[in-house]
């Protein structure tokens, strides 16, 4: 009968296998389901985890960058703990008021005691009439790196017989990393207020202080000023010897970019002289002829007798051009990475090329001394010595 047969067909061995597979097949598909609503679930408690704890580790670093002191010399893992807390701050958007302040520090001629941002510019008025001569020195990217004080000039400018006489006002970069784009208009303003209340001012800088240099040389208040930048940073996004300036590109890529247009726009409406000072190594020399000059020497010793000869030549050439021109040093002595100015200082180059600044600023310079419009962006016009 159709009853038997039907029965037949389903107790045959092969409607019970595929009873059995299709029995298996849904249960592992049960089980797979379950397998990855647990890993879902697991997932979600981890990435919460993880949010929870980075949430509460970045409330603590602010904690602790609003509480730290400026003058906080600890470190770790030899990293300055201040240096890392600012550059944190600096990449998150912190404002941290007590760096603010204490990016100024003037001391007056004769002073050991500084005077705070807060109270200068109120000093200085005080005096009257722009008068005498005044030091800016610009700390570099690694005053807060590696703990070198922001006033790494002092002691130089200490042993020089007419600088030391000078006004000394020491300025950083609480980020180490903005290249002095940090809370710029608010800086440039300060600044800008400080050096009008003098008749002359010398700028120098190493490395991102040098870029400081470039950056604010339009700020010096006379022919008589000088800009001294060693080793600038000018283009950073271009620089591939330091993962930390790749990284300030990556994290601040449009102030990068137009970091080199602006310092060339600063050094030509600048009146006072630029002087850019490079080792050989082809890194930084690289990076000094991305600002271009007039003049180039070469083989420039970093003693004082061959710093004072590189110098008559300048003096020299901006008197036969009848204007004031950007000159370029590049030191020969230095022909590895290093601090220029440090490179400098024991063979007594820093001290002459100082002291010719300051001195520079008693002499009257010619009412038309100024850059040539456009010139100074391009290669050096005038090369003299070796390659």
């Amino acid at each position: 009968s159709d009853f038997s047969r039907r029965s037949a067909r389903l107790s045959s061995p092969r409607r019970s296998s595929r009873r059995r597979y299709r029995r298996g097949i849904g249960r592992v598909r049960i089980g797979t389901r379950c397998c990855t609503r647990s890993l879902v679930r697991s997932a979600k408690m981890l990435l919460l985890a993880v949010g929870l704890m980075a949430f509460l580790l970045i409330l603590g670093l602010w904690c602790a960058a609003r509480r730290v002191n400026p003058d906080d010399e600890t470190t770790i893992l030899g990293v300055s703990k201040v240096g890392l807390l600012c550059k944190l701050a600096f990449v998150f958007g912190w404002r941290l008021p007590q760096f603010s302040s204490k990016r100024f520090l003037l001391f007056p001629s004769g002073s050991a005691t500084s005077i705070s941002a807060g109270d200068m510019v109120a000093y200085l008025l005080a005096r009257g009439a722009p008068q005498g001569t005044l030091i800016v020195a610009f700390s570099g990217g690694a005053v807060n790196k590696v703990g070198i004080p922001r006033h790494e000039f002092r002691r130089t400018i200490s042993s020089c017989p007419t600088a030391s006489k000078c006004d000394q006002c020491y300025v950083n970069d609480p980020s180490g990393m903005s290249f002095y784009s940090h809370e710029l208009s608010a800086f440039s303003e300060t600044l800008r207020a400080v050096c009008a209340q003098y008749a002359h001012c010398v700028f120098v800088g190493n490395c991102m202080g040098a870029t400081a240099v470039l950056r604010f040389a339009d700020l010096m208040p006379s022919a008589g000023s000088t800009a001294l930048a060693f080793n600038p940073e000018v283009d950073p996004a271009r620089d591939v010897r330091r993962p930390s300036f790749l990284l300030a590109a990556l994290l601040q890529p449009l102030t990068t970019w137009r970091l080199r247009s602006e310092l060339h726009l600063s050094v030509r409406k600048s009146v006072g002289r630029v002087q850019v000072h490079s080792s050989t190594w082809p890194p930084e020399l690289a990076q000094a002829r991305r600002l271009g000059c007039d003049l180039e020497l070469r083989a420039v010793a970093s003693s004082e007798a061959a710093c004072c000869s590189a110098l008559d030549e300048v003096d020299t050439c901006e008197r036969l051009m009848d204007r004031r021109i950007i000159a370029r040093l590049v030191h020969a002595d230095c022909s590895t990475h290093a601090l220029l100015a440090k490179v400098m200082r024991p063979k007594g180059g820093l001290v002459a090329v100082l002291e010719r600044a300051v001195s520079r600023t008693h002499l009257k310079a010619p009412a038309h001394y100024t850059h040539a419009a456009g010139r100074g962006l391009g290669d050096a016009q005038m090369v003299r010595g070796g390659s």
